[in-house]
């Protein structure tokens, strides 16, 4: 297709173009690979993170004051569609299928999981934009790793 745009051009021969991709797959395949193998270095915060125990004693139980029966029948709530919705096949299998899981194992929990935990059971509870604010990370970094961890309990 390259060879097509440049051909009035007289720049480029088709050999050279098929040179040119030919390279330039191989680059990414070798990094394809290379990327399968990589380990990640600690940097920073993180070396003294892993080698300080006590953070990870810290807290030893979550309690979010929210049983894990509600926080199940909000996970269900956050992926339920009306009657009359239709979804893509593909969403239905690795979004709301996933999800569903997911709940129902209790554990590996992600992140969207929990930020629909967090903020539906404020919703049910009754807790509106007038009486929580709900902005930003503040937020987020305190609701949703506890919703994780209470449902790995």
């Amino acid at each position: 297709m390259l060879y097509y745009l440049f051909q009035n051009e007289g720049e480029v021969t088709k050999e050279e173009i098929s040179d040119m991709t030919s390279n330039y797959y191989n680059i990414l395949n070798e990094n394809l690979k290379l990327s399968q193998t990589h380990e990640t270095k600690l940097t920073g915060m993180q070396v003294n993170w892993k080698k300080d125990s006590t953070l990870k004693d810290a807290v030893s139980v979550w309690d979010t004051g929210i049983s894990v029966d509600l926080l199940k029948y909000v996970g269900a709530k956050s992926v339920q569609l009306p009657d009359n919705f239709s979804i893509h096949p593909t969403l239905e299998k690795n979004f709301v299928q996933e999800r569903l899981k997911k709940l129902v194992k209790g554990n590996q929990i992600d992140w969207a999981t929990a930020e629909a935990l967090a903020v539906g059971s404020l919703l049910y509870q009754d807790f509106t934009e007038k009486s929580v604010l709900i902005k930003g990370n503040a937020c987020v970094c305190v609701c949703v790793p506890a919703c994780m961890r209470a449902m790995s309990r």
